[in-house]
């Protein structure tokens, strides 16, 4: 098997949607963020100013283990359905 082969074999090529996590605001105490899809349409977003105690709830109901989770945040969206399951979560700008 080729090197090329090998790789591709690794990595599974995939045309999975692309949907964007970005980052609003990150400064003392405060944080928000949105997620779009991949037409560039908000299809969820959150903020520590939607809790009176200022919590950012993913974080702070265990889907996700800090603000910049990733992972974490793809699974949550996928478990709302608010993602598809085939979707890939990426770091927007």
């Amino acid at each position: 098997m080729s090197f090329a082969r090998k790789i591709e074999a690794h990595y599974k090529v995939t045309s999975a949607a692309k949907y964007e996590f970005i980052v609003d605001a990150d400064e003392r105490g405060t944080f928000s963020c949105h997620v779009n899809d991949p037409s560039d349409k908000e299809v969820w977003s959150a903020s520590t100013e939607d809790s009176d105690e200022g919590d950012f709830s993913p974080v702070t109901d265990g889907f996700m283990k800090h603000t910049k989770d990733i992972h974490g945040l793809e699974e949550y969206l996928k478990d709302l359905k608010i993602i598809p399951k085939d979707a890939v979560l990426v770091k927007g700008n």
